[in-house]
């Protein structure tokens, strides 16, 4: 088992090019280490918290570790900048989105669009 840091664990998939240099920037960016970044292909605690294999290949997701509570895709990014004090800024435009009921939408067309070569194709894809 992986030795734990951080609040959050956030699963993204390492096969992708779009997710991994997200996982580098958020790296770059989480210097309080509020966050662990793992390849949900090599690390399976997402099962234990009722995370499909599924659902990780669709969506980026979030454990936080101190309450228990689960975010995915666009959810799961207001999470991280809610923990990582150098996305900070991000929040109001991300909560704007949300408020606008654009955020999800927008996430979820990135993430369907991506590329596909070497990631797992979801069941519903």
């Amino acid at each position: 088992m992986t030795k734990q840091r951080g609040k959050l664990i956030v699963f993204m998939d390492g096969e992708c090019a779009l997710c991994r240099v997200t996982s580098t920037a958020l790296a770059a960016t989480d210097r309080a280490g509020a966050s662990e970044v793992v390849d949900y292909r090599r690390d399976s605690r997402y099962r234990e918290h009722g995370i499909t294999e599924d659902a990780a290949a669709a969506r980026i997701q979030v454990i936080d570790t101190t309450t228990g509570d689960i975010h995915e895709g666009y959810d799961a990014i207001r999470a991280i900048a809610g923990e990582v004090p150098l996305l900070w800024p991000l929040r109001p435009v991300l909560a704007l989105a949300a408020l606008l009921h654009i955020g999800k939408p927008i996430y979820d067309f990135i993430a369907r669009h991506r590329p596909a070569k070497g990631r797992h194709q979801p069941d519903n894809a």
